[in-house]
C-alpha cells in the first residue's frame, strides 16, 4: 500500500510546524497581521465589493478573516488540513472549509473574480502545480485574477524558507511563474518582491538594510551573468491575470 507522507504530516499541521515557528493562533496574533497583508495585498482588491473570492489554501483562515473585515463579504477559504481549519473555527473565523484544492477547483468553472493562493504552491509537485493553473484559470471568470505567494528560487538564502517544512516540493522564481502561467492560459503577470516594511524604527533599519543587500545580489548577478534584473526576496508575491 503506497503511503502518502503529506497526509500524516498535514493533519498534524498545526501541532508539529505552524505552532513551532508562530506560536500559538489567536485572533489578536491574527490581526497584528493585517498592517502586513495591508502593505503587500490591498493594492490587488477591487472597489466592488461584491466579488467571489477564494483563498486556495487558507490555513487557519487569518486571511479570510481580513478580507471580510475589508468588506468582502463572498470571500471563502479552503485547506486540507483539518487541524488547521478546526483551528479558525475555534476561534470564531467564518467561511472556512476543510478540502484539497484541486478537487474543489474541478466544480467551480467560472465561478471566482480573484484567488488568493500563498504559501501553497510549493507543496505541489510540478505536475500539480501546472495542473492547479490550469484549473485555476478555468475557475476564474473573464479577466479573472490569481494571486500568488510562493518561495524564491533567486534569493541567495531560499533554503531558509524552502526547507523549513518537509512538505515543499517546488521553487519558483518570476521567469518560472511567467512560464507556467503563460503556458496555461494566463496573458498578464505582475510579481514584486516581499520586503521589510517601513512601519517602525527597526523594521525602517532592516528596510535600509535590504535595499543595500539587495545591490550586493544585482552586483553578483551583473559580474556573473551581464544583467542586474531580478528579483531576489526570500518570498515573491505575483498578480497573474486571465
Amino acid at each position: 500500500m503506497e503511503l502518502n507522507y503529506k497526509n500524516i504530516i498535514y493533519s498534524h499541521y498545526q501541532t508539529y510546524h505552524t505552532k513551532h515557528l508562530y506560536g500559538n493562533v489567536t485572533i489578536e496574533s491574527i490581526r497584528k497581521q493585517f498592517t502586513f497583508w495591508n502593505y503587500y495585498y490591498s493594492e490587488f482588491l477591487p472597489n466592488d465589493k461584491s466579488v467571489n473570492i477564494l483563498d486556495a489554501g487558507c490555513g487557519d483562515g487569518g486571511f479570510v478573516l481580513w478580507l471580510t473585515e475589508f468588506g468582502f463579504l463572498t470571500t471563502i477559504g479552503i485547506d486540507m488540513s483539518k487541524e488547521m481549519i478546526d483551528l479558525g473555527k475555534a476561534i470564531k473565523i467564518n467561511n472556512i472549509y476543510q478540502a484539497d484544492v484541486i478537487d474543489h477547483l474541478l466544480s467551480k468553472h467560472n465561478s471566482y473574480d480573484i484567488i488568493f493562493c500563498r504559501d501553497v504552491l510549493e507543496h505541489l509537485t510540478k505536475t500539480e502545480v501546472v495542473e492547479v493553473f490550469k484549473l485555476f484559470y478555468s475557475s476564474l471568470k473573464t479577466n479573472g485574477r490569481l494571486i500568488i505567494q510562493v518561495p524564491n528560487g533567486y534569493n541567495p538564502n531560499y533554503g531558509k524558507i524552502f526547507y523549513n517544512d518537509f512538505t515543499h516540493e517546488t521553487l519558483f522564481s518570476g521567469a518560472v511563474i511567467n512560464q507556467v502561467a503563460k503556458s496555461t492560459g494566463f496573458r498578464e503577470i505582475y510579481v514584486k518582491e516581499i520586503t521589510p516594511i517601513p512601519h517602525g524604527f527597526f523594521s525602517m533599519i532592516r528596510y535600509i538594510l535590504w535595499k543595500f543587500l539587495k545591490m550586493k545580489y544585482r552586483f553578483v548577478q551583473l559580474v556573473e551573468n551581464g544583467y542586474a534584473s531580478g528579483y531576489f526576496s526570500q518570498n515573491i508575491i505575483a498578480e497573474i491575470r486571465k
